[in-house]
């Protein structure tokens, strides 16, 4: 069993590692931006402008979940990498037991593979 979980962990891990040149789009950008503000216990501003201001553009929950990540592991980008890809993963968990509950079971392998390929998309 654990060898199971450290096989999934290096391969986070890599997925991590190759990936993380391509990972800093602009969204991603602002949301690091605001968890570290949150992260060094200043409010939710946009401290990358001139004259800080209130962010009201993204919702403040996803920037304070990474704003406990950097927190516990450290600020740098592959640990928010990693921790993306790790709530992905429990996204695509809980949606699929959803799934399985409330659909029938001959289209599920279809519903699946369409999550996964979009999902897998979107972290391009």
């Amino acid at each position: 069993m654990k060898l199971k979980y450290l096989i999934i962990c290096v391969v986070i891990y890599s997925v991590c590692l190759v990936s993380q040149q391509i990972w800093l789009t602009k969204d991603a950008a602002v949301y690091v931006l605001l968890a570290r503000s949150l992260a060094k216990g200043r409010d939710y501003f946009d401290y990358y402008f001139p004259e800080p201001k209130p962010h009201t553009f993204y919702p403040p929950g996803y920037p304070f979940i990474l704003s406990l990540v950097t927190r516990l592991f450290g600020d740098r980008l592959l640990v928010l990498r990693m921790a993306n890809i790790v709530m992905a993963g429990l996204f695509l968990i809980i949606l699929i037991k959803v799934l399985n509950e409330t659909h029938d079971k001959r289209y599920m392998n279809f519903i699946e593979s369409l999550v996964v390929i979009f999902r897998h998309i979107s972290l391009k």
